[in-house]
């Protein structure tokens, strides 16, 4: 490689440093007049014209280490005169010298005028005018000297952002390797980089120099090396990597073959479905990528292999099978169930020969949107104002069917003319109401829905003969899907599908999902082979997070639906939210038969169970019916559903048992406990004021007792001590004067309330004090030199003095009466009342 194409500023055809357009923005000013400069470099404008670059004699006779950095100085000189510097020439080639040359010479980027060829009357022009700056980086014992040959200029000031693109540099380190970061990215665009840079630094940056950049990275990350070479030295040095390859007799690639260990260990978890299909627009060799899609048991897809192919015929794809079928024999990966793909007649060809044992379908999306194109092509009719036509609109099918409907009406026979024009309404209604489809574009593709959804092969057949007899005038569509489809209906009739265990699945979209989300990490569709790696690496590490992040958030998170449902409590956290949600269906329709007996067949195909894997709702239906508690084992699940399919090691068994702690129950808050009793509560508890023989009475409260008093009552009733019941009292005072009311006999209703409050009281007084000594004991645990505060000793209201109160036997004052014979009537045995 010549030492033009590792310069960093040169071109195809001559190296090239020049102004790296980071000035200001100045879109006010415009562009330089070149025609209002001197045309000749005989007539030079005056040095201290403003108009004009700046002086850089101050460069002449500078020296530097090496001659980049000589170049990179006097290209800086250069930008802050407001004018480019552009490299013209290498000479004295010596190898001994590092770059290889002796010396470079150095020129203004306007120099060199281009002449205008022919004789047309409109001459072509150029923007350059012949300037005369020039100047020579010569290499003299070990250091590089800069001697300035002309000083002056012949065209006014130029600003980065009036160099033309293609010859803009940018140097600075730190806008590179923001344009490197920013390329990297999710979908990044060269123009979005280039506005976004440009935004940020203030500088003139283009789309062009953006890519300029990227290439030069690219150039230097490939060392020498080709992008096609970069992308094999990836593949082989990935030791994660799996890839086969052959080469054609010029060493070109015909096949690339890889996947990635990661892409193994999930396919061997779910081994069940396999989806190929083709993407296209993905490399600048036009080559078609096929990419091998799986399913998970989560309702995703994951990416199991790629292959870039030269052509697309049956060997081509037997060599792409026969790879396949290789990896899973060594690997020990289960044979697939059924192999799904489009309608592609060398894939179907290469399946058969391959894997001739294993059932494929067709892709029910692709064939229902060929049915609907060709349906709108081939009508013999108009298809104005049908939903078919709004379907087809942007695919420009039938844009106008005027002169067509015109010529047939000219060609139709008279008669049948005639008798069209003659029949009644009311045959014309009759007729219409005995057709199953409407008699337009949209009743024929109802019509062949009806057709593939038939439920058995019987149906099939006769909604197909059907459909023939009401659009008989329509012979090309009937021709045609009776040419194309029904001899291969056994691929995409539901009848036929639902025998295979697909899981539901009956469309490739998985595979188109999984060529966006490749495409969306390619900046073009014309990128290198190494750029194509790159973006299938970064779609497979952001699968492989999305797959993991959805799986242990469902591990650990239960579907409120079947939550609530006993049938589905041994399935809890084992089975994807996804299956729950399909035998939460059936469990519905279930239900809804429980409940309506008669309205629902009971006769199960076990169609259902085969084809999902999961109970349908005849088993639930008989689990309710047989079981007085029904459930859904974990063996009636398929393990492609399961969220657990491998044997867990033994540390992780253990952890997985472990369940949360049984929530304590609360007793109570301190604040709670010590709040004030209501008026019922301690009207439930408290001694009345009058005895049963109509004496009023107070109770009278012994000596200390008045220290243990916790609770503050309400007016006229006695305090209830916290550690003991109400004790009998001594002695009564009569207070009042009044005459004692009759008493009131007790009923044996009132007795057995009696009974049942105090031994609520008691248990609650129980309660209590083991709480009130818990509380003790812990208290004195956490400090054990902490103690209670002792209260006052009671004063005397009568005589003043300390020790006891003024219904005490020790105050002076105490005046005897004559005591009440009766106690309080919550102190009575009931059974002395009988």
């Amino acid at each position: 490689m010549s030492d033009l194409d590792i310069d960093p500023f040169g071109e195809a055809t001559l190296s090239a440093a020049e102004d790296d357009g980071f000035s200001s923005y100045e879109f006010s000013s415009p562009r330089s007049p070149t025609a209002e400069a001197p045309a000749s470099a005989q007539s030079f404008p005056a040095v201290d014209d403003d108009r004009y670059p700046g002086n850089v004699d101050s460069l002449d006779g500078l020296s530097f280490t090496s001659w980049q950095e000589g170049l990179k100085h006097i290209c800086d000189a250069a930008e802050a005169a407001d004018f480019a510097v552009v490299k013209r020439r290498s000479r004295r080639p010596d190898i001994t010298i590092p770059g290889g040359h002796k010396a470079y010479d150095l020129e203004c980027y306007m120099a060199r005028q281009s002449k205008s060829q022919g004789s047309r009357r409109r001459l072509s022009s150029s923007a350059r005018c012949d300037c005369p700056w020039r100047g020579s980086l010569v290499y003299r014992k070990g250091i590089w000297e800069f001697s300035l040959k002309h000083s002056t200029h012949t065209h006014f000031k130029q600003k980065g952002c009036d160099i033309p693109a293609n010859r803009r540099r940018h140097r600075t380190e730190t806008i590179e390797k923001r344009v490197i970061q920013l390329s990297s990215s999710f979908r990044a665009r060269a123009v979005d980089v280039a506005r976004h840079i440009s935004n940020e630094f203030n500088v003139s940056l283009t789309p062009r120099d953006v890519q300029n950049i990227r290439d030069s990275d690219g150039f230097r990350q490939r060392q020498s090396f080709t992008a096609t070479q970069c992308f094999f030295r990836e593949l082989q040095r990935d030791e994660t990597c799996t890839i086969r390859y052959e080469f054609d007799e010029d060493n070109r690639p015909i096949y690339v073959f890889f996947t990635f260990d990661s892409c193994i260990e999930l396919w061997k978890e779910n081994p069940e479905v396999l989806l190929f299909d083709n993407t296209y627009k993905t490399n600048r060799f036009e080559l078609p990528l096929m990419e091998v899609t799986g399913s998970t048991g989560l309702n995703t897809s994951f990416s199991i292999a790629w292959c870039l192919m030269g052509s697309e015929k049956t060997h081509d794809y037997q060599w792409v099978l026969s790879q396949i079928d290789s990896i899973m024999s060594i690997h020990d990966i289960d044979y697939p169930n059924v192999l799904l793909h489009d309608y592609e007649k060398a894939l179907i060809r290469a399946m058969r020969t391959v894997w001739p044992d294993i059932p494929s379908q067709l892709c029910a999306w692709h064939v229902g949107k060929n049915v609907q194109f060709n349906i709108a092509k081939k009508w013999d009719g108009s298809i104005e104002g049908t939903r078919l036509s709004t379907m087809l609109a942007g695919r420009g099918v039938r844009t106008s069917d005027n002169q067509e409907d015109s010529g047939r009406q000219s060609t139709m026979p008279a008669s049948e003319a005639d008798f069209q024009e003659d029949a009644p309404s009311s045959a014309q209604g009759s007729a219409s109401t005995t057709r199953r489809w409407k008699d337009d574009a949209d009743g024929c593709v109802d019509a062949w829905e009806s057709v593939i959804h038939a439920p058995t092969r019987d149906e099939f057949e006769a909604t197909w003969s059907q459909m023939k007899i009401e659009f008989k005038t329509q012979q090309a569509i009937i021709d045609y899907l009776e040419s194309m489809y029904i001899p291969r209906k056994d691929l995409f009739a539901d009848y036929a599908i639902k025998q295979h265990q697909n899981f539901g699945i009956s469309s490739t979209s998985r595979a188109e999902s999984a060529h966006a989300s490749l495409k969306a990490h390619l900046s073009n569709s014309r990128a290198s082979l190494d750029v194509l790696l790159r973006a299938i690496k970064n779609t497979l590490a952001q699968q492989k997070d999305n797959y993991f992040l959805r799986l242990n958030r469902e591990r650990g998170r239960d579907v409120v639906e079947c939550r609530e449902e006993p049938i589905f409590r041994d399935l809890l956290r084992k089975v994807s939210h996804h299956a729950f949600k399909i035998m939460l269906a059936q469990y519905r329709i279930a239900q809804d038969a429980l409940k309506h007996p008669g309205r629902h067949n009971i006769d199960c195909t076990e169609s259902y169970m085969r084809q999902y894997g999961l109970p349908c709702w005849h088993y639930m239906y008989g689990q309710h019916t047989v079981s007085q508690r029904p459930v859904i084992p974990l063996r009636m699940v398929h393990t492609h559903w399961q969220l657990y399919k491998g044997r867990l090691p033994a540390e992780e068994v253990f952890l997985r048992r472990i369940q949360d702690p049984a929530i304590r129950p609360l007793r109570g808050t301190r604040k709670r406990r010590e709040r004030t009793r209501s008026h019922d509560e301690l009207r439930s508890a408290r001694v009345p004021n009058r005895a049963p023989d109509g004496s009023s009475t107070l109770a009278t409260i012994e000596e200390g007792a008045e220290d243990e008093v916790q609770e503050v009552l309400i007016p006229g009733t006695p305090p209830i001590n916290a550690h003991q019941t109400v004790q009998t009292v001594a002695e009564v005072i009569d207070l009042t004067g009044a005459a004692p009311a009759a008493a009131q006999d007790m009923t044996e209703s009132d007795t057995e309330l009696l009974a049942m409050m105090a031994e609520e009281e008691a248990l609650q007084q129980q309660l209590r004090n083991e709480e009130m000594a818990l509380m003790v004991r812990e208290a004195g645990e956490l400090d054990q030199q902490r103690q209670r505060r002792t209260r006052a000793p009671p004063q005397c209201t009568a005589c003043h003095n300390f020790g006891h109160n003024r219904r005490s036997r020790r105050c002076p004052n105490y005046v005897t009466s004559s005591a009440v014979s009766h106690p309080p009537s919550s102190l009575v045995n009931p059974s002395q009342l009988n």
